[in-house]
């Protein structure tokens, strides 16, 4: 969907959770739900790791805060595989918190 002006709308992420991927959430204790909360979250941050890959801070329903590595898939544009979860340091969380808006 195209905006009056030309600006593209309506374009977001697609996200897949690879057989590594599971594995690797798994390994720190986290669920695949959980994953899929965080990169959904109203409240999340977006760093660039590298030109393939993106570390976004999230939130899960319950409270949980995490960081999802995710890089860039072999299929089409803004199609992203993850590789791995973990919980924020609280280094992350107190950046998370001043760059999204602090706990609601």
């Amino acid at each position: 969907m195209y905006h009056r002006r030309g600006t593209v709308i309506g374009v977001g992420d697609r996200y897949s959770l690879t057989v590594e991927g599971l594995h690797n959430v798994s390994v720190y204790g986290i669920e695949p739900r959980e994953v899929w909360e965080a990169l959904h979250a109203a409240r999340r941050l977006t760093r660039q790791v590298s030109d393939e890959a993106n570390a976004i801070f999230g939130v899960t329903g319950k409270g949980r805060f995490l960081v999802v590595l995710v890089v860039e898939s072999a299929g089409a544009d803004n199609d992203w595989d993850v590789v791995a979860a973990r919980e924020m340091f609280p280094d992350e969380v107190a950046m998370f918190d001043r760059y999204a808006g602090g706990r609601r």
